[in-house]
């Protein structure tokens, strides 16, 4: 279907067609007026007249039109037949119902109305003697062509309007996609204002709320669990769990999704009102954890893809363009030998570019392994995992965390050693101190209690063995020292 506007042009510009062609055909028979003549102008202009005083939704509706179009060929065939037929002057008026047909009934109707008008011109003519069929062919050919010329316009029109609909839509798309893109904008910057004013450490917000809850249920233990995509995470615990202890559990929701958990162990009972009034309490923390999840969700899905474009970067071109650098420097000291000092110098060049293949390879690795936290994070969580005992004190400078290939031997070294003093040494304190730095730093486990021979450790006891075994993985030294009163373990990685 055509836009209204164009229907409103098309149908002035066939009109004044019409009564172009009216004009001319009475023009022309005026020197013969007569009743014939008159006769012939009749027809005509009832044609031309019917189709002016029409409402244009009438040549919408398909029936209207088709009949529109029939008297329209009857009448200018009248007007045909009495002035001369195939010679007459209204013939280019009877090749309006053609144009008709075309620009509001289609492909179709056009041929239809075209045949139809040759096919009554053919009649007419075969009462003349002798006939003339070859002004009717030549009719014929004009009306046919008028047809197909006409289809296609409405078509090339029909298309622009198609697509002018569509980009349209796809315009609305683009500017809906960029008020929505907007939205995301204003809400990351909320978001980020809002982590910039407050605390979004979990363990410490944690570690707020479980003194809340024993405030309200004196001599109780409590623990906060954080919610993960890797599950649960404990980071918190407080409190001694008293004997007989009855547990409960206590969701943190937003929006009825679970953002975390809090496990209370009390010395007695808690009725349904006081776990209500402790759940409201709670609802901050429940906030804070779901904030700390979309944070993580989103610099995680953003740290991902960078670190997965890196990676290919080195991997595919840096890489391979290091590894054929040194290639050629073999080559070149195998094929063309050098003085003593030259050569010397080409193979400390060659051995630097196998460290930066060997390092671009770590890389890599680091790039595409699963990110882990930070190693005082994890401290943090290993300790509130760890029966109370003695004052824990950690003091780490942690510029960057571990790089990835070797956190987890790292964590576990320090994890065992913080257990091992926890457990077997009766201290009072233990304290972690260190510096960290990516690929380089050390870390010392120190506590004050009763001290053991590291070089004779009772069966069944494997702690100090894969302490060992982590370290020799890693490239780390492990140094263990040990007397009567406290112990000192010592671990240091990369370079000093």
């Amino acid at each position: 279907m055509l836009p209204v506007i164009w229907d409103r042009r098309t149908r002035t510009i066939l009109l004044l067609s019409q009564w172009v062609a009216l004009a001319l055909g009475i023009i022309a028979t005026a020197p013969r007026f007569g009743p014939v003549a008159l006769g012939a102008a009749g027809a005509a202009g009832i044609y031309v007249l019917g189709f002016t005083s029409t409402p244009l939704d009438w040549y919408r509706r398909p029936l209207a039109l088709d009949g529109a179009l029939v008297l329209g060929v009857i009448l200018t065939m009248v007007a045909v037949t009495l002035t001369g037929s195939a010679e007459s002057p209204y013939l280019l008026l009877a090749l309006t119902p053609t144009l008709w047909a075309g620009i509001f009934g289609g492909a179709r109707r056009a041929f239809s109305t075209a045949l139809f008008a040759s096919g009554l011109l053919y009649l007419v003519e075969l009462s003349r003697i002798p006939p003339n069929y070859r002004d009717v062919l030549l009719i014929t050919g004009i009306q046919l062509l008028i047809a197909i010329s006409i289809s296609q316009v409405r078509r090339l029109l029909g298309d622009i309007q198609n697509r002018a609909a569509r980009l349209e839509m796809d315009q609305e798309v683009s500017a809906k996609r960029l008020e929505q893109l907007q939205d995301a904008h204003d809400l990351l910057t909320q978001l980020s204002e809002l982590t910039a004013k407050q605390e979004t450490n979990p363990i410490k917000l944690g570690n707020a709320a479980l003194d809340n809850v024993l405030r309200r249920l004196p001599g109780s233990a409590a623990a906060a669990a954080f919610a993960s995509e890797r599950g649960p995470v404990l980071v918190a615990r407080t409190g001694i769990e008293p004997p007989h202890a009855h547990r409960i559990t206590i969701p943190l929701k937003v929006g009825g999704r679970e953002t975390g958990w809090i496990m209370v162990a009390a010395p007695h009972g808690v009725s349904a009102s006081e776990i209500d009034a402790i759940s409201e309490s709670l609802q901050p923390l429940a906030l804070a954890f779901g904030n700390v999840q979309l944070i993580h969700n989103i610099a995680g899905r953003a740290i991902s893809e960078e670190r997965s474009r890196i990676a290919r970067d080195l991997h595919d071109d840096l890489g391979p363009s290091l590894a054929s650098l040194g290639l050629s420097l073999d080559l070149a000291m195998v094929q063309h030998p050098v003085d003593r000092p030259l050569a010397d110098q080409l193979t400390q060049l060659r051995r630097s570019v196998s460290y930066l293949v060997d390092d671009i390879r770590k890389t890599v690795a680091d790039l595409r392994a699963e990110p882990e936290p930070s190693l005082v994070t994890s401290l943090h969580e290993v300790a509130s995992r760890l029966p109370e005992g003695p004052e824990l004190v950690i003091e780490l400078d942690e510029r960057r965390p571990p790089r990835p290939s070797a956190s987890q031997e790292i964590m576990g070294m320090v994890g065992e050693a913080m257990r091992n003093a926890f457990l077997h040494s009766n201290a009072k304190v233990v304290r972690v101190s260190g510096s960290v730095d990516f690929d380089q730093g050390w870390v010392s486990v120190v506590d004050d209690g009763s001290g053991f021979d590291p070089t004779s450790v009772p069966n069944g006891h494997y702690g100090l063995v894969g302490m060992r075994e982590r370290a020799d993985r890693i490239g780390a030294r492990l140094s263990i020292e040990s007397g009567p009163v406290g112990t000192t373990i010592s671990i240091e990685w990369g370079s000093k």
